[in-house]
């Protein structure tokens, strides 16, 4: 990595965790229904995931920019399905940790390769969105 770069590797550490955190609250929110979910939240997730990649792209972090990528992908097919799968849930969760876990070895000076990426990325990427539920029947009254 660039020396110049290297410089900037706490700030992005310090800013990134910042961004999980929201990311995080806003994965937690898309268990909800649809209908409970605050815009608010949902906007704040997009961009928090948006701009983590952005920074990741900018340090030449790749790794990280792509499974922000992927999670930003992810999220976005998400984001007006009525009910979201566990499943897409836990992938979401998975690249969290593992960009936490980055974040914890590049703090130590560690740029290594982070390992499973190829499957996280299959994973998130493959994350499907299940189609919308029926609306439930409507009952008319009977006299």
């Amino acid at each position: 990595m660039d020396p110049q770069l290297r410089e900037i590797i706490p700030i992005f550490i310090e800013e990134a965790r910042e961004h999980l955190v929201v990311i995080s609250a806003g994965i937690f929110e898309l268990e909800r229904p649809l209908a409970e979910r605050p815009v608010s939240s949902q906007q704040a997730l997009g961009r928090a995931a948006h701009s983590l990649k952005g920074s990741a792209a900018t340090l030449e972090l790749s790794e990280i920019e792509e499974i922000a990528h992927a999670l930003e992908t992810l999220l976005l097919k998400v984001q007006s399905v009525p009910v979201v799968a566990p499943e897409i849930i836990g992938a979401a969760i998975q690249a969290i940790e593992t960009i936490e876990d980055t974040l914890g070895r590049l703090a130590r000076g560690d740029e290594g390769p982070i390992p499973g990426l190829d499957d996280l990325l299959i994973t998130l990427e493959g994350g499907t969105v299940p189609p919308p539920r029926p609306a439930p029947p409507v009952l008319e009254p009977t006299l």
